[in-house]
């Protein structure tokens, strides 16, 4: 076997099986570039199988020599359909460890390519046996190609950049002005695409820097796409370029919600403080901060602004118990708590009190089995 030799897969899957939870596919092997040496593999069959709302396949692989220096091991999907609602995938390596999860995706046209390297993950897949799982919402309907090996960071670069551009050029022509790109940006949003939103806020962005609007939009839309630190980064920026009160108000949401993501508690509960137009997800996260930093007794005077009724109101109740737990308050799940303190919410906490060995609760739970 010549030195260098990885295995590269390509998955050809989608047959027209809609209605069955579990579809067979052929596997092949499909270089990444047409300089990198790869072998056959003998696997014939891979089946999707139905868990909970999700479809997924295992696709097992071997690597049978560790990166060349200077080269980065990666993965890529081409042509993903859009209907397919490709959602996630992992690797894992041969005692079933995590080893990574993340991913660039880009649209073009009707399809979709999903393409993901790093240096940790070089580092991480050395010679030996792994398995690389894929979650879609529904079963794709034509072929999909996996690709998995090694190539220089240039060229890896080199094809980000061009999915990257035609991905742009797929959504608005080159030419097109900074206020098209923000309004293209705008429906991305309103339709939940927020990574072709932050796309084409970026391209207005470079058309005309400094922009408020678009640079604040740019935080909204990380945050949504759990990107907390880029939201931080755009929201301190945006801050940067206005002095409306009700801009700063919205803008220091953002950023307590973003550090709360982030479970930086102090930095969450210096923005969400000073937060005037509070909604209950707010106060939520700001007594749960406060939780978190020990400030117990102000944790349960905000909590208790959610009101009776609200989605958040039974958490809102359990932490305003475990915060009166710690201040070494007698526990009942009654009391202080009111209709707020839910009777399931009652019994989270005494569980809880119960596994940190409180003796009440542990008759509590008993009494009432």
């Amino acid at each position: 076997m010549k030195k260098g030799i990885v295995l590269l897969a390509t998955v050809l899957f989608g047959l027209g099986l809609q209605e069955a939870t579990a579809q067979t596919m052929s596997l092949i092997c499909y270089p990444i570039t047409g300089e990198i040496e790869y072998t056959e593999l003998d696997y014939s069959k891979l089946t999707f199988e139905k868990n909970e709302e999700l479809y997924s396949v295992t696709v097992p692989f071997s690597v049978i020599t560790t990166a060349p220096e200077g080269e980065l091991f990666w993965l890529a999907l081409h042509y993903v359909p859009k209907d397919a609602q490709f959602k996630s995938w992992g690797i894992f390596n041969a005692k079933n460890e995590f080893i990574c999860r993340g991913f660039n995706a880009y649209e073009i046209g009707n399809d979709k390519y999903i393409l993901q390297s790093q240096s940790m993950l070089t580092e991480q897949v050395t010679q030996g046996k792994y398995t690389l799982r894929l979650n879609f919402k529904e079963i794709p309907t034509n072929d999909v190609r996996i690709s998995i090996g090694y190539s220089t960071r240039e060229k890896y670069n080199e094809y980000a950049k061009s999915l990257s551009q035609k991905e742009l050029n797929s959504i608005l022509p080159p030419n097109s002005t900074a206020e098209q790109w923000s309004e293209k940006a705008k429906k991305c949003s309103e339709e939940r695409k927020f990574g072709q939103a932050i796309k084409c806020y970026l391209q207005a962005n470079k058309l005309q820097p400094d922009d408020f609007e678009t640079i604040y939009n740019l935080g909204v839309n990380c945050f949504y796409l759990d990107n907390y630190e880029l939201a931080v980064k755009y929201c301190q920026e945006a801050l940067s370029l206005t002095d409306d009160e009700e801009d700063i108000d919205t803008i220091y949401a953002f950023l307590g919600a973003s550090y709360f993501e982030m479970e930086d508690y102090e930095k969450a509960d210096e923005y969400l403080s000073e937060v005037s137009d509070m909604t209950s997800y707010l106060y939520y996260i700001l007594g749960v901060s406060k939780y978190n930093l020990g400030q117990y007794e102000e944790a349960m005077l905000v909590l208790k602004n959610i009101e009776e009724g609200d989605e958040l109101s039974a958490n809102a109740a359990y932490y305003r118990a475990l915060s009166l737990w710690e201040r070494g308050e007698e526990l009942s799940p009654e009391g202080d708590f009111g209709g707020n303190f839910t009777k399931g919410a009652a019994k989270m906490f005494i569980e809880r009190a119960a596994r940190l060995g409180s003796k009440e609760a542990k008759e509590w739970l008993e009494a009432t089995d």
